[in-house]
């Protein structure tokens, strides 16, 4: 059940958006418009957010509090944000690489017949 104020998780925002984008012509017939990207990215962004105030507030800070649910969240958390943090180096790299953009490596130097 939806508390007051609040957008429940069962997609209430997306009915109203999908309802908002319905045009009603004269005769009854509807068309839908597709979504554009910045409807995607806002919707994306701000699900973001309201997953990490959910998970604060009704997972993390809940009472009683819960050590084991605490230290799930951290753990989570950390392996997330790690994997997140390597692939967007690797990304990174590759995009730099594809763009002729020369970096240097972590820890490695260049081979023999490049010096």
């Amino acid at each position: 059940m939806p508390r007051s104020g609040r957008d429940d998780l069962g997609g209430t925002r997306v009915r109203r958006l999908v309802l908002a984008r319905q045009n009603v012509y004269a005769d009854g017939l509807r068309s839908v418009s597709m979504a554009t990207l910045l409807d995607l990215i806002v919707t994306l962004l701000t699900s973001v957010v309201r997953l990490v105030v959910v998970f604060t507030t009704e997972v993390a800070l809940r009472q009683p509090l819960d050590p084991l649910a605490l230290i799930s969240l951290a753990v989570g958390t950390v392996f997330t944000a790690a994997s997140l943090g390597v692939f967007g180096y690797l990304v990174a790299g590759a995009l730099f690489e594809a763009l002729g953009l020369e970096l240097s490596s972590l820890g490695r130097s260049p081979p023999p017949e490049h010096r």
